[in-house]
């Protein structure tokens, strides 16, 4: 370890708590010290174990070699998960005053620990002995020096934060090995749409009365007999620009079919960054500034978030993360394919 992990470390912790408080509902905040950093050991969790998972077991001794680039005795994806686990496990051992094992000095893992389904137990295991250290971690120890081999490293808070960097930064390097054999990582996929509900099913829509960039009132129960997509999104949100481009194309395609397109920014700034945004995109739907209780009664926790809403103004289904354009659209399909039955309430 050197003080420039330290650097990088702190860089992405606070990089990542910026996008947290950006993204997260105000009601899912952490409340304590070990829960803010177990919430970030989780988001580390859930990129590097899914992408070990995706590369299949006849190439888990994959390295890149010279033709690739400027690749000399890099270690192979399965050394690459090892090292990440060993790591983990080893800055558990420092958080919780423990002695570590030679292999979790050396970082590269037992040695019996060779097949894709070993290495996928021992990664898993390695993040749940993060999850138990940093259990440990109070207001009284985070930054009260402790035993290390470091000569600057001492802190609890320290280890925690090397392990949130470390992470990641082999994250994205297995990530770029499953791309060298044509694998997208797991979570750059959009995720699968789930099917509509069965009218049985659905309740009624929030209800909204928002005025758009020109100050004309967007009203949900004005939008009766029509299909409706209720998406929350905002101008800082990549997921959002990535999908708002088919949104503009449902809109010109579906609109005398009776579907309407409602964006609701949750810009903290409101127009002063919508409304240049949706001019240069050329946004051809109305757009309203949202507020939190709006939110909250849709359930938003992270964006984009996309909400079906059938002729009768019923919910027919909600989709948190980047939709799968294609299944999105066969829902749409499907939902102006159903006739008009009585009226929103």
């Amino acid at each position: 370890m050197v003080k420039t992990d330290c650097v990088i470390a702190l860089m992405v912790l606070l990089a990542c708590l910026t996008v947290a408080h950006a993204q997260a509902d105000k009601s899912l905040q952490q409340r304590s010290i070990a829960e803010a950093l177990d919430s970030w050991i989780t988001t580390a969790e859930q990129q590097v174990v899914p992408a070990a998972d995706a590369m299949p077991k006849d190439k888990y001794a994959f390295a890149p070699d010279r033709a690739c680039g400027e690749f000399r005795g890099v270690r192979t994806f399965a050394q690459q998960v090892k090292h990440l686990a060993a790591n983990n496990y080893g800055i558990a051992a420092l958080i919780l005053g423990r002695k570590r094992t030679d292999d979790m000095e050396n970082e590269t893992g037992p040695d019996s620990v060779r097949t894709k389904a070993e290495i996928m137990e021992y990664v898993k295991g390695s993040f749940a002995a993060l999850h138990e250290a940093v259990a440990t971690i109070d207001e009284k120890n985070v930054v009260q020096p402790t035993e290390s081999p470091s000569q600057w490293q001492k802190t609890r808070l320290s280890f925690a934060m090397d392990a949130v960097a470390h992470s990641f930064d082999h994250y994205g390097q297995l990530a770029e090995y499953l791309r060298m054999n044509g694998i997208a990582p797991p979570k750059t996929r959009p995720a699968p749409a789930a099917s509509l509900k069965s009218e049985g099913e659905r309740k009624v829509a929030p209800s909204f009365d928002l005025n758009d960039a020109e100050g004309k009132s967007v009203k949900l129960l004005a939008l009766k007999g029509r299909v409706v997509v209720v998406n929350f999104w905002a101008t800082w949100c990549h997921g959002c620009q990535m999908e708002i481009p088919s949104f503009i194309e449902f809109e010109k395609k579906y609109d005398n079919r009776g579907l309407t397109i409602v964006g609701i920014s949750m810009d903290d700034d409101g127009w002063k960054s919508v409304r240049p945004w949706i001019k240069e995109k050329g946004v051809n739907y109305p757009i309203v500034i949202g507020n939190d209780d709006l939110s909250q009664k849709y359930g938003l926790v992270g964006m984009p978030l996309s909400v079906l809403v059938d002729r009768q103004g019923r919910i027919a289904n909600s989709h948190a993360g980047v939709v799968d354009t294609t299944a999105f659209e066969e829902q749409i399909q499907a939902l102006l394919r159903e006739g008009v039955k009585g009226s929103v309430n």
